[in-house]
């Protein structure tokens, strides 16, 4: 079998990339991370690079599921506690309503006629209609000095739209897609391998792991090493660290600077 090269396992993985994803799903899954202000290729990078943690981990299905429930709770950590998202729509839309018919009259300086402008818009649009990224920009609305009075009111009742119920389902919905679709890649790519005959760096460790289990290869280690270090061990993987463990139990390991070679002659 042949070990591939960094260069050579992108393309392959590239290919499986393009080849795995649906178009309809995949352009359904831009327009909603549209909806959360993330462009296509923040969305690939996020998938690329999430796939590549579950190779470099080697994490089953049911490992993926477990990695999933806790990144779902994290966003629920992170984010406010969800709230009657109705009721958050109705609330925009009286401050909405509020302002189309507060008085203002924009001058013709940009930062009075432009923020005029894109306010009608939303108002037009309605506060249903309105995507998560509106609901930022309509939070952080900065106009003219004296106009400002008028905007704020609106923008309070946007300000806390990470507690919209809708927003939270979507959101995720979004984050549960994005794991299917990076483990199903993380599939595809390490049948292309086999179909290949081809390894990369994840699958020598992962046989080299496997490898630690022959009495006669611990007890080979065991003849010829009596200490191993190991350099930037915080960059260490789930898969590294399962091969550290078992090589401490046949010689001895330290991490780093620990110990100075001297210590050991």
């Amino acid at each position: 079998q042949n070990v591939l090269g960094e260069e050579e396992g992108k393309l392959i993985f590239e290919a499986c990339f393009n080849q795995y994803l649906d178009q309809d799903e995949y352009f359904k899954l831009i327009d909603e991370g549209e909806v959360f202000d993330l462009n296509e290729g923040q969305i690939r990078d996020a998938i690329k690079n999430l796939s590549s943690e579950m190779r470099s981990q080697n994490l089953s299905l049911s490992d993926k599921e477990i990695s999933l429930k806790k990144a779902i709770g994290l966003f629920k950590e992170i984010f406010p506690k969800a709230v009657d998202g109705d009721l958050m729509d109705q609330r925009l839309q009286q401050a909405l309503d509020d302002w189309k018919v507060c008085g203002l009259k924009p001058t013709e300086k940009n930062n009075s006629k432009e923020p005029f402008e894109e306010m009608t818009d939303y108002c037009r649009y309605g506060a249903k209609k309105l995507i998560w990224k509106e609901w930022l920009n309509i939070a952080g609305f900065k106009t003219a000095v004296g106009d400002q009075k008028f905007y704020d009111p609106v923008a309070a009742a946007a300000a806390d739209f990470h507690s919209h119920s809708t927003f939270h389902v979507r959101y995720e919905a979004f984050i549960t897609k994005i794991y299917d679709i990076a483990f199903n890649i993380t599939q595809a790519y390490q049948e292309k391998k086999i179909s290949l005959g081809v390894l990369d760096f994840v699958d020598m460790e992962l046989r080299f792991l496997k490898l630690l289990d022959r009495p006669s290869v611990r007890s080979r280690i065991k003849e010829q090493f009596k200490l191993i270090m190991v350099d930037e061990f915080q960059d260490t993987s789930p898969i590294q660290l399962a091969i550290f463990i078992k090589l401490s139990q046949v010689a001895d390991i330290v991490t780093g600077k620990q110990v100075e070679y001297r210590d050991w002659e």
